[in-house]
Order: structure tokens, then sequence, then C-alpha cells
């Protein structure tokens, strides 16, 4: 019911990130955010959405009231192009639109799925939160996460998310995978620029260590995965830019996701004889968004898991405010057996549980001078993993 986020403690450290003090200011993420590689991140731009209006009495409009031109400069004032004599707006945007580094494409045929891969098979939600990095550039660590676990343990009893995760990885619910593009030719070197590609994967029954991926692993009409992390690897530590995480997590009968945006990662790699790829003492840091979180609780409510509530819409709405009065709805709990004790709880301890997750954020996303997300970190670690192309549809 939370959203992640993980980064290396102890031995490693992202360049330009501090790890150990303790964690107390609330902190601007967006304008003190660092760039461990002195790589500026460019803003999304928003799609031209404004053609202009054009002024059906100028004699340099035609019948259909295009403006007339020579050049697209001419056109600069409606944002289109020039076509033969007349501004006409911009062509749709592809599939590819705004993405950096995004190729058109069928991946079944054209991603290379030879390249050195492994599978996740540990994820960790750290929960000491004196354990963090300093994410924002503070000089404080941040995994204020850490602190709402033990809060809300407290509160809802019967609620332990790391033996969650540990459960869906073990028992094949949650299979995500990697893969390294830039390790296909030369293997497991010292690079500035190497990519790793996260892919949602399904074991091959028949090849044990073989895996093929899940469509919606993919931007829909490219080649390109949705998440991505581009870093460096300097003695074969990996180490990354900032980019999003984004991770569904089937848990007790309903499907929570789990976004952290932007994240770090960084971690050991090594390589087995087959190429493989291994990934030790990984972590990855970032923010969850308080909205992500209040979703990820009413997605449990409404779930089969909480069924004895009755409940068809969210019985939180944070559009109220994050106090008491997020609180909409009060559904009868008489039905609710003991395998409900987490939605009973949430429901008798809603006008406590949303301002107590509230208190944690820490970190300011949107930059209006009020923390709108909580710090978090997690660990990962990985196996070596072979891919044998695109899964089901």
């Amino acid at each position: 019911m939370l959203v992640v986020a993980l980064v290396g403690c102890g031995e490693q450290a992202i360049e330009g990130i501090e790890y150990g003090a303790e964690n107390t200011a609330n902190n601007d993420f967006a304008n003190n955010s660092p760039d461990p590689f002195g790589v500026n991140n460019t803003d999304n731009v928003d799609p031209p959405n404004n053609l202009g209006t054009p002024n059906n009495d100028d004699d340099s409009n035609n019948d259909d009231g295009l403006l007339e031109c020579q050049s697209d400069e001419d056109c600069a004032t409606s944002d289109g192009v020039c076509v033969e004599g007349f501004c006409q707006p911009p062509s749709e945007p592809g599939p590819c639109h705004e993405v950096d580094a995004c190729r058109e494409g069928n991946p079944a045929t054209e991603y290379d799925w030879g390249v050195p891969a492994s599978v996740v098979t540990s994820v960790v939600i750290e929960t000491d939160p004196n354990l963090g990095a300093d994410i924002n550039g503070d000089g404080e660590p941040n995994n204020a996460l850490g602190n709402l676990l033990t809060d809300l343990a407290a509160l809802l009893g019967n609620m332990d998310l790391n033996a969650e995760l540990a459960d869906a990885i073990s028992s094949g619910r949650l299979t995500l995978g990697a893969a390294w593009p830039s390790f296909a030719q030369q293997g497991l070197t010292e690079s500035e620029q190497a990519w790793l590609h996260f892919l949602a994967l399904e074991p091959d029954a028949q090849t044990p260590g073989t895996y093929s991926a899940l469509p919606e692993s993919f931007i829909p009409q490219t080649v390109t995965p949705r998440m991505r992390f581009e870093g460096a690897v300097r003695g074969q530590v990996f180490e990354s830019r900032p980019s999003n995480f984004d991770l569904e997590l089937p848990l007790d009968g309903v499907t929570l996701r789990l976004e952290l945006a932007p994240a770090y990662l960084i971690g050991d790699l090594s390589t087995d004889e087959d190429g493989g790829i291994s990934m030790s003492d990984g972590s990855m840091v970032g923010a969850v968004g308080l909205v992500s979180i209040f979703e990820s609780f009413n997605a449990y409510l409404t779930s089969d898991s909480c069924a004895c509530l009755g409940l068809e819409e969210p019985m939180i709405d944070v559009s109220r405010g994050f106090g008491p009065e997020a609180c909409v709805m009060a559904p009868e709990t008489a039905a609710c057996g003991p395998e409900a004790e987490i939605c009973t709880a949430l429901v008798a301890g809603c006008a406590v549980a949303v301002p107590l997750v509230a208190a944690q954020a820490d970190v300011d996303l949107d930059s209006d001078g009020r923390p709108d997300a909580i710090s978090a970190m997690l660990r990962l670690e990985m196996a070596p993993a072979l891919l044998s192309g695109l899964g089901r549809p």
C-alpha cells in the first residue's frame, strides 16, 4: 500500500549524495535535487496546444482560415509548419513524442533479446529512518518512509510490506528483470554511459533461468522500455542519473502501484560465465507522492480483500485536505472477520492515519513551498538471467 525508492548505504555512495545523518528537515526537492553526474535533465515540454485563431478578415488567410507563408518562421505564432504556402498544424505526434532516446518499432522482432540480463531476487523497503541518502542536497539523509511504516504498523496491526514483497517475488507474482544493452558487445566494462532497462518478466516453464518480457514493459509501438536508467559504470559499480521507477505489486488480491520519481539507483555488478549480470548491495532513493499513497489505500479498501466493507468508491478524498476531513465514508465493519484486520483498522483509524501519513512528507516535488511527498529507500539484489523474447500479449 505504498510507493518505492532505493539508495546504497555503507561502503558505496552516489556521488554528490551523502548518507547516514539524522533526517529532520522538510526540503524542496525540485529546486535542490542533486545531479550525481553533472547532467541536467531537460524539462518535459507540453505538446503545442495553441495553433492560433486566424483572422478571417486578413487577406493573408485562405478560405480555410490558414495563414499564408513562405517558410516555417512565418508560422511561428501559430506553432505550425509551412506546407505549400500555408501554415498547417503540426502533424499528430508519434509514440516517441517527447521521449528521449526512443525508437519506434516492434519489440518482438527488433529488440535485442541476446543482451546480458538479470532478474530481481529481492526488494526490501528500508525501515530505519537513519539509513538513507541526502537526495535534496541539504546535508541530511532522507528516508521518511521508514518512520511511516513503523507508525502504520503500530496503528494497523498485521502489516508487513517487506514480507509481502518477499512472498510476491518467491511465488512468481512479481517478476522484475533488467536488460543491459550497453554490455552486449564487450561485456561488463567501465563506461561513462551505460543503460539499464527494467522489464516485467514471466519465467519460461521449460528452461529455468530463462524469462520472456511482457509487452507492457515497452512504450506502445516502440522498442523503448518504459523504465530506463542511464548511468555510468566505474569499478563495476553502476551509478544512475535520475529516472522514474514504477512497480506494480500484486498484494493480497489487489495490485498496488509503487511509484518513485525521480529515482537514483546504485549497485555493485558482476557477471557469470554466460554473461548474465548480478547486482549486489543495490539501492534506489527518491520520493513517493502523498496522493499516490492514498490512492493505494483506496485501491486496497475497494479490493476483494476488503469486500466485507462493501465500498465501491474511495473512502479517502485528499482533495478535501490531509486531515480527518479526507475520510469521506465510514463503512460498517461488522461483516469483517480476522482476515480483514487491516481493512477494519483503516476504517477505524482513518482520521488518525491520514494526518499521520501527511506529517511524514519531507519532499516538495512541485516547488510550491509545501512538502507533498515522502522520501524513501529500497534495497535490491539481482541474479543472472537469460531473455528469450517477448511473452504473452
